[in-house]
């Protein structure tokens, strides 16, 4: 019988021990772990002082014209206040327009085809900071394929009316009208492949030919190839970019999704009469659901998502407002975010795919701590198909 490498006893050995603290492994590593209770930022999150800095755009991309252009065929109640401008999630630019922010690392050269990592609710600063310090590291357990990150805020304002739950620890904005009926249901909660479309089709072309970009990279090219395109988010962000590999994984292979709402949540989306239940039919069995990943083929992508202890609908349901826990009580049917994302990890486990699963111990719903301790590891590993192709 033959006996495992030693490296592989050192690897488990590894893996037990950081399962037993609770911290983030390594990137090498996937399948489920926990993290916390306590939690510590990555180094890599924090601004880098010896590393060269990237290019760094903000861009507004029109509202009119595009798929989500306020004549918004799930939410037709919500068409004049989506005209009317002001979206809550508007930082810059004039009302009418969507914010995009896009960051070029140091190391990309001008023409070279690259991957891109695309994220919902706008941006998330740490991601620059873990570019300048990983994309291109020498140390090849830590290190980065070149990528560049565009950020997509919403077309808003969707429902009008005081913010949701105060400040985000995505985007530390206003995200106001956040829930049934909003705009960020309509482009968010739907379960469909048009949000995944009209990032590749619509702003991926609108990015690569902005006069400011052209300046700079007159020849940039995104990567066709779904292993080179990478969707994050956290909550209804985090659904989205599940919805985006697992409905297009001919445009994205990886996802990244922390606290993923793959759950029921909105019965006025016209979509849901395909799929009743929202994303929660990915996971809720028959004849309820329709269990779209154990019934659907098998699909060539990666997921990362995470589920934490305290996370919405729980018994300790909560969210974090500058540092403490606001209790958030979400009552109903398949609106446990912690029990649908851990349903999802066993159907992808029971279907084979490559996964990545962290649980958030004593973490309310999508706490920045702990995605400041695991980001940067989980992008290891989200990254690592499309490094290996680069390599060749």
């Amino acid at each position: 019988m033959m006996r495992p490498a030693p490296q592989l006893f050192a690897l488990f050995a590894l893996l037990l021990t950081l399962k037993s603290q609770g911290k983030s492994p390594p990137g090498s590593i996937g399948g489920r772990y926990p993290l916390g209770p306590t939690y510590m930022a990555d180094p890599a999150t924090q601004p880098c002082s010896d590393c060269k800095r990237g290019e760094y755009f903000q861009l507004t991309m029109p509202i009119e014209g595009t798929l989500y252009n306020c004549k918004l065929r799930d939410n037709p109640s919500l068409s004049a206040q989506c005209a009317a401008g002001g979206a809550c999630s508007q930082e810059f630019g004039v009302p009418g327009t969507r914010n995009l922010t896009v960051y070029v690392p140091a190391a990309y050269t001008n023409g070279e085809e690259v991957g891109v990592m695309v994220t919902q609710d706008g941006e998330i600063p740490m991601v620059r900071n873990i570019m300048d310090h990983l994309v291109g590291a020498k140390d090849p357990e830590r290190s980065l394929p070149t990528f560049v990150y565009i950020s997509v805020q919403l077309a808003g304002p969707g429902a009008t009316g005081n913010c949701t739950h105060g400040r985000t620890p995505i985007t530390h904005q206003c995200l106001c009208g956040d829930g049934q009926g909003t705009e960020r249901f309509n482009e968010y909660a739907t379960a469909s492949d048009d949000y995944a479309r009209f990032i590749s089709t619509e702003v991926f072309p609108y990015v690569v030919n902005h006069h400011q970009i052209k300046a700079k990279f007159p020849n940039l090219k995104i990567t066709s190839d779904p292993a080179g395109r990478m969707t994050t988010g956290c909550s209804n962000g985090g659904a989205t970019a599940f919805k985006m590999v697992f409905f297009s994984p001919h445009l994205f292979g990886v996802a990244v999704a922390y606290s993923a709402a793959l759950n029921f949540l909105d019965s006025s989306l016209t979509s849901n009469t395909t799929h009743p239940l929202g994303m929660a039919d990915m996971w809720v069995p028959k004849p309820d659901g329709q269990e779209l990943i154990a019934t659907e083929p098998h699909k060539p992508i990666r997921v990362f998502h995470s589920g934490n202890q305290n996370d919405f609908g729980t018994n300790g349901s909560c969210f974090q407002i500058d540092g403490h826990d606001v209790p958030v009580p979400i009552p109903g049917r398949y609106v446990n975010f912690l029990e649908a994302n851990n349903q999802t990890q066993t159907a992808l486990e029971a279907k084979g795919y490559a996964t990545r699963y962290a649980y958030g111990q004593g973490a309310c719903h999508c706490q920045p701590d702990m995605m400041a301790e695991d980001l940067p590891n989980t992008l290891v590993w989200a990254w690592a198909e499309w490094k290996q192709k680069q390599a060749v």
